[in-house]
């Protein structure tokens, strides 16, 4: 995870970097300095064109997966689990292509790389000198929804709201997940 956040730190404001490609979808970051200096949004780009991947939209697949095939989903949110402590989406390569789900959007790497981005732009944009944050790193925050959701105790509408309005998640999900076949 460091060396792609030192990566995207030297973007240029406006600048591209893709990120990661696979199976006709490419993932690209584009510096925006939005919300603070180092700020970037995610995009997918693919023949239809591009679209921003917001944390909802990944949140909302992260359920329908869980939902929809819980072995495969534990598998992804150990592997995220694995990112959140700084490994490299691309360590779990092979697991992450065996993985299928009957449901949802993304794919399961395409997932993995997005979750990485968006772990770097939470540590970018809060912590000392920006926003205010509860946890060290910054990334937690967002770690903590991923794994109420992996819970499933409540529904993705009570848990996007609360994402959306930056509310602190229950705090039974600042535990880290135990991942032992990851």
């Amino acid at each position: 995870m460091q060396n792609l956040s030192s990566k995207l730190k030297k973007l240029a404001k406006n600048q591209y970097m893709s990120v990661y490609s696979n199976r006709g979808v490419e993932i690209k970051v584009q510096r925006t300095e939005r919300f603070g200096p180092e700020d970037f949004v995610i995009e997918l780009h693919n023949q239809n064109g591009k679209i921003q991947i917001p944390h909802v939209v990944l949140f909302s697949d992260l359920d329908t997966k869980m939902k929809s095939d819980p072995s495969d989903a534990s598998k992804l949110f150990c592997v995220i689990e694995k990112i959140n402590q700084g490994d490299d989406p691309a360590l779990y390569s092979a697991l992450l292509s065996n993985l299928t789900f009957s449901s949802g959007v993304y794919e399961a790497d395409i997932i993995a790389y997005c979750t990485q981005l968006m772990m770097i732009e939470q540590d970018f944009n809060y912590g000392p000198g920006r926003r205010k944050t509860y946890f060290t790193p910054p990334r937690e925050f967002f770690m903590h929804y991923i794994r109420w959701i992996r819970s499933q105790n409540d529904n993705i509408s009570k848990i996007n709201k609360q994402a959306n309005k930056k509310r602190l998640p229950p705090k039974q999900y600042y535990k880290k997940l135990v991942c032992d076949d990851v």
